[in-house]
Formats: structure tokens, sequence, C-alpha cells
């Protein structure tokens, strides 16, 4: 548990900095466009993975 809290805080730190920043820099739209665009990527990452996954028989679905 203090483990995924630790990871947790270590990611949620650069995405405040890299949210604020978007935010002062452009326009309060731009946050939420740059998160729906990292949240398309990696579902789509997550979809290539699990195709090459089942392709090479090591899906655990």
């Amino acid at each position: 548990l203090g483990l995924y809290n630790a990871i947790l805080g270590m990611t949620l730190l650069p995405a405040s900095l890299i949210g604020g920043w978007l935010y002062d820099t452009f326009n309060n739209q731009v946050p939420f466009y740059f998160g729906s665009a990292t949240a398309l990527l990696s579902a789509f990452l997550m979809f290539l993975f699990y195709q090459r996954g089942k392709r090479n028989g090591t899906s655990h679905s």
C-alpha cells in the first residue's frame, strides 16, 4: 500500500505541474484537452499490448 501511494504521489506532482503550466500559458480548456489526448494514447497502447500478448499466448484474461 505504501509503494502504491508513493508511486501515485510521484506521478501526481508532474501531472499537476503540467496542468498548471498549460492553464497559465494557454487557457483553462487546454489541460482537459491534454488529459483527453493522453487518455486516448494510453487506451491505444493498452490495446496494442493486449493484442501483442494475445498473439504470443501470454494473455491472462
